[in-house]
C-alpha cells in the first residue's frame, strides 16, 4: 500500500500511522442492561375526580451512553480502553434510580349538588361553587455526573479522551453551600482527597456521582360560568407554574471537578470553583423558571 509515494505496511496502516495522533472507530460491541419495578395507579374519571400516579424504580448500566446520530468525536460514546472494554461498564449517564409522575383534575365538593353547602343561594354559588382543580407533578432523583471528577490534561490510557479518576474511599455528593455558592460538595477538599489519578490502562470510575434531582408542581384552577343563551359560556381560568417555586442546580453545568495538575502532592486543597454549581437545570432566563402564574377568560359558543 501507498501512503505520500512511500510504502507502508499493512500493519503501521491499521493500527498506527505517525501522520495521526488518534483513529475513531465505531462498533456494535458494547452492552446495555435495563432493569425496572414499574407501576400506575389510575382513577378514570367519576363523582369529579381522576386522577393518574406513574412511580419507577430502575437502574440502567452500559459500556457508553452516546447516541448513534451523535458525531465521531462525541466523548459520550468512547470506551477509553479499547482492550477491555467492560471496563467502562457502569451506570448510564441517563440514569435516574427513582421516577414519580402525576396528574390529577378534582371538582371541590363546594356548591348546590355538592357535599358541602349544597344549598347556598345563587350569588354564594357563584362565587364559591363548581370549581375544578388540576395539577401535574415530577420528581426524580439526580442523574450521574458525567466525566468527573478527572486528571486534566494527563491521558493515562487513550489518547483521544482523559481517564476519569479512581476512588481511594467511599464518597458521595452531598450538594450544599460552600464559602457562599453552591457547591457538589458540602467539604470539596475532603472529596478532591477522595480520588487518585488513573494509572496506565485505567478508565478510572465512571459515573460514580450524582447531581441534584429535579422536582416541580404545575396546578390550575378553574370554573365554567354558564349562560343564559344555549350552549353559551364563559370559563375562567388561573393556572401556576413550579408553584413551590423551586429551582434545582444543574449537575452537568459544574465550574470545575478536574484533579490538580501535579500528582505527587500529597492531601492537595480544592480550588474554589472545585464542585460549584453555575446554572440551575431551568436557566431563569427562560419561561418557566421561577413561579410564573396566568389567568385566562374563554367564551364559548
Amino acid at each position: 500500500m501507498l501512503w505520500d509515494d512511500q510504502p507502508v505496511s499493512v500493519f503501521n496502516n491499521i493500527f498506527y500511522q505517525p501522520q495521526y495522533a488518534a483513529l475513531s472507530v465505531f462498533s456494535t460491541i458494547a452492552e446495555s442492561n435495563y432493569n425496572a419495578l414499574q407501576f400506575s395507579v389510575r382513577k378514570r374519571y367519576s363523582n369529579d375526580v381522576q386522577f393518574d400516579f406513574n412511580y419507577t424504580y430502575s437502574h440502567s448500566l452500559d459500556n457508553a451512553s452516546g447516541l448513534q446520530i451523535a458525531t465521531a468525536y462525541s466523548s459520550a460514546g468512547f470506551i477509553l480502553n479499547a482492550l477491555d472494554p467492560n471496563g467502562n461498564y457502569a451506570t448510564s449517564d441517563f440514569d435516574a434510580t427513582h421516577i414519580v409522575n402525576a396528574n390529577w383534575l378534582i371538582g371541590l365538593p363546594v356548591g348546590r349538588g355538592k357535599k358541602l353547602f349544597s344549598n347556598m343561594n345563587g350569588v354564594a354559588n357563584g362565587i364559591l361553587g363548581g370549581w375544578t382543580m388540576t395539577g401535574i407533578f415530577r420528581f426524580n432523583t439526580g442523574l450521574p455526573i458525567v466525566g468527573g471528577p478527572f486528571a486534566a490534561d494527563r491521558w493515562a490510557t487513550n489518547w483521544n479522551a482523559q481517564s476519569n479518576s479512581v476512588r481511594v474511599r467511599p464518597i458521595q455528593a452531598h450538594p450544599g453551600d460552600f464559602n457562599g455558592d453552591p457547591n457538589l460538595f458540602t467539604d470539596p477538599t475532603a472529596a478532591l482527597q477522595s480520588f487518585r489519578d488513573a494509572r496506565p490502562g485505567e478508565g478510572g470510575d465512571r459515573n460514580v456521582l450524582r447531581g441534584p434531582g429535579y422536582f416541580t408542581l404545575d396546578a390550575g384552577l378553574y370554573k365554567t360560568f354558564h349562560l343564559p343563551w344555549e350552549g353559551h359560556q364563559i370559563q375562567f381560568r388561573w393556572e401556576v407554574f413550579n408553584v413551590t417555586n423551586t429551582q434545582f442546580f444543574d449537575g452537568s453545568t459544574i465550574a470545575d471537578l478536574s484533579l490538580p495538575q501535579d500528582p505527587f502532592v500529597f492531601r492537595q486543597t480544592a480550588n474554589p470553583d472545585f464542585g460549584r454549581f453555575t446554572s440551575t437545570q431551568t436557566p431563569l432566563n427562560e419561561t418557566k423558571a421561577g413561579r410564573v402564574m396566568q389567568f385566562a377568560l374563554r367564551y364559548q359558543f
